[in-house]
């Protein structure tokens, strides 16, 4: 029977370390995984807020290191999607280095919950953000 234990999450690698211990031996495993984008463990890559929000939302890109705000952002497109799935804000970056902080208004958008999907050249990255009044 294996024993998991020791898992981290750092840089973009998961790492899971398995014991078996049988009658003869005990052995370790280190299991690596890298991940581009968002996991459960590592988190997303952006920051988007305030959630909920009224009037604009904020986006901006996360280092994957220290999870801090990135000096300027490699975002490509963003798109902000309502919930019968239709495309209600889309914008396509053309420079390879945008502001820090890229700001969406929302103040025309009815209450409801969004998709925002963040796109920086390599990995979407999907959450749910909430229009309110």
């Amino acid at each position: 029977m294996g024993n998991y234990s020791n898992i981290n999450a750092a840089n973009g690698t998961i790492t899971i370390l398995s014991t078996i211990a049988t009658s003869c031996a005990t052995s370790t495993i280190a299991f690596n995984f890298t991940t581009k984008g968002q996991c459960a463990l590592c988190g997303s890559l952006f920051r988007v807020s305030p959630n909920p929000a009224s009037d604009a939302i904020k986006v901006e890109e996360l280092d994957a290191n220290s999870r801090m705000a990135k000096a300027s952002s490699t975002i490509t497109a963003i798109e902000l999607i309502d919930n019968t799935g239709n495309i209600v804000f889309a914008n396509k970056f053309t420079n390879k280095s945008q502001p820090s902080l890229i700001s969406i208004p929302v103040a025309n958008l009815k209450k409801d919950i969004y998709t925002i999907r963040i796109f920086n050249g390599e990995v979407w990255d999907v959450q749910k953000i909430i229009i309110q009044r």
